[in-house]
């Protein structure tokens, strides 16, 4: 689907493993009991929970479509690239590899003045895990889009978009990366959104010089 309408950074995807509880997901601490690496995350249970899902695979696209199963997916995504919006967005890095600590730099305009809520989430690409399949189980499955971690609060940070033409940071905040994290196979996803859904969002690499797989 990204690579059918314009590549990775024009849809972006953010794959959250959750369900734990149901059997679906496997966290960080059954995963090491498993010898595996666990994707499952608390911040995604908690999205898990507040979508009130029971199944899986389903996606919520910009925050307008509700849940929806996998055969509404293309559609969807289709009529979402021709909506308008009035915000551009991007998003800079920096990464200190002695400490692993990355600052990101959030900077927006809007044609006309825009407030909601900022959200700053990390992802990963090539992570070699375990896939239950349709026949099975897939030992070395390759994910990529896994989500991380957020650097905000599962409800984002409030901001206040001026009207202008010229960008300008509009939030910006530090983390540390986890040991078991490759800084050069993450991007940083950036969104903001309000009562209307996902008025915006970009992706970039957490470092500039290596484009994320």
């Amino acid at each position: 689907m990204q690579e059918a309408n314009g590549g990775p950074n024009r849809v972006i995807v953010v794959s959250i493993h959750a369900g734990e509880n149901m059997m679906l997901a496997i966290g960080k601490e059954r995963g090491e009991a498993m010898g595996i690496q666990g994707l499952a995350t608390d911040f995604g249970e908690q999205l898990f929970s507040n979508y009130g899902l029971t199944s899986e695979p389903n996606a919520v696209i910009d925050r307008t479509s509700g849940v929806i199963g996998q055969a509404q997916w293309l559609t969807t995504i289709v009529n979402s690239l021709r909506r308008e919006t009035t915000v551009s967005l991007s998003a800079r890095t920096s990464y200190n590899e002695a400490d692993r600590t990355l600052t990101v730099d959030v900077l927006g305009s809007s044609t006309q003045a825009f407030t909601g809520n900022v959200h700053v989430w990390l992802t990963e690409d090539s992570i070699v895990s375990i896939q239950r399949l349709p026949n099975g189980y897939d030992n070395n499955h390759r994910f990529n889009n896994i989500f991380r971690a957020s650097a905000t609060p599962i409800s984002g940070e409030q901001v206040t978009i001026p009207f202008g033409d010229e960008q300008q940071v509009i939030y910006s905040v530090t983390m540390t990366l986890d040991a078991v994290w490759r800084p050069e196979h993450m991007a940083v996803v950036a969104f903001v959104d309000n009562a209307s859904g996902v008025a915006q969002a970009t992706r970039t690499a957490v470092l500039s010089e290596s484009p994320v797989d």
